[in-house]
């Protein structure tokens, strides 16, 4: 597989559907910058380290149908559980480009028997950090709140959408619990496993390497 990536950021793709991802050849170390905000984080897992949010340097990638050639459309998703009734108003995630258009497409979807169903907020990123630069968080904030139920899954999106279509990026991982698996999915259109092209699958305990983002709100 011939994965075109800029030279400080080659690099190497280890599952194209369900394994995890990337992991570049150079890393490059950037200033940290985040929002700071008085919001109640609903669920997350993104560190309170300034030059530390996430690891950087590996992720699963985010890829549109034309991106690397032999690579098929490939997207990912973190499911969560509120402990309690909250009102999701902010989204945060740690991505990073790796090559093509600039842009993805974020969003919070309801669960579908065990796999990412409709979305309920979807919110369009652009001006992605390079992939490999520490450490960006991409906010997005949902112009409705969303109310959200104890107990009840949902999910965390990162995919591309029509004026993607050769968006190459990684969504960073994030290596705060090295023991704990958690409940991801990975899609792409037609050797995902199932026919929604979503194919649920836990995260690495090896690295501890859970898709990095964190859900704001209110109580």
């Amino acid at each position: 597989m011939n994965w075109k990536a800029p030279a400080l950021l080659m690099a190497v793709v280890l599952g194209a559907c369900g394994g995890h991802a990337v992991t570049p050849a150079a890393p490059a170390a950037a200033p940290a910058t985040f929002a700071r905000t008085k919001l109640v984080t609903i669920v997350g897992n993104l560190a309170s380290y300034r030059s530390g949010r996430y690891w950087a340097f590996e992720g699963s990638p985010v890829t549109g149908p034309d991106a690397e050639e032999g690579f098929p459309e490939n997207w990912r998703a973190v499911a969560f559980s509120p402990s309690a009734n909250h009102t999701a108003t902010v989204i945060q995630v740690g991505v990073g480009l790796v090559s093509g258009t600039d842009g993805l497409v974020l969003s919070l979807n309801r669960d579908d028997k065990g796999i990412p169903g409709k979305a309920i907020a979807t919110v369009q990123l652009r001006n992605l950090p390079a992939f490999g630069t520490c450490c960006t968080i991409e906010t997005a904030t949902l112009a409705k709140g969303v109310p959200l139920k104890a107990g009840t899954q949902y999910w965390v999106v990162v995919s591309t959408n029509t004026s993607e279509l050769t968006t190459s990026a990684t969504w960073t991982f994030n290596d705060t619990d090295q023991v704990d698996s958690f409940l991801e999915a990975s899609y792409c259109p037609s050797n995902c496993g199932s026919g929604s092209g979503w194919t649920p699958y836990q995260s690495d305990t090896v690295s501890g390497s859970e898709l990095a983002y964190a859900v704001l709100g209110s109580n």
